[in-house]
């Protein structure tokens, strides 16, 4: 199979339409956290896990990789994504395996920890990338639904 050419690939999404799919992917993700708050919880015997708690924390970030990586994985797209019509894919065009979900899903949080700075990277970058999609090799696409 032949890799496609930069010009067949479809657009880069607009900044904007990323920042409005991260925005709705927040409640879906916010309930996610709820459930396990409440199992985590309810395993304790109704005791609260103060959020500091390494291990809870974890399991938080756990939770959001499985949203995520589990939404990119089956079709590129979060449900936020689909709603604002932009997709990821490999730089090449094609499907993205775990291990750089992994890698995108960890210096996305390096991203959003340095104040914004790797998002707003999108702004600046002339394919619109940000810093997890340059060091995941991956894009983040336009997509026409018709």
């Amino acid at each position: 199979m032949s890799t496609p050419l930069k010009s067949d690939l479809p657009p880069p999404a607009a900044p904007w339409r990323r920042l409005a799919a991260g925005v709705y992917d927040a409640f879906p993700l916010l309930a996610i956290w709820i459930l396990v708050t409440f199992g985590v919880t309810a395993a304790r015997g109704m005791q609260a896990v103060p959020t500091a708690t390494v291990w809870f924390q974890a399991i938080l970030l756990g939770a959001a990789f499985f949203y995520l990586g589990l939404s990119w994985k089956r079709g590129g797209q979060t449900m936020g994504m689909r709603a604002w019509r932009v997709a990821l894919v490999g730089a090449d065009g094609r499907p993205v395996g775990w291990g750089r979900l992994l890698l995108r899903f960890a210096v996305m949080l390096l991203s959003l920890g340095a104040g914004l700075l790797g998002v707003l990277w999108a702004f600046v970058d002339r394919d619109r990338r940000m810093w997890h999609d340059l060091a995941a090799r991956t894009r983040v696409v336009a997509v026409r639904h018709d």
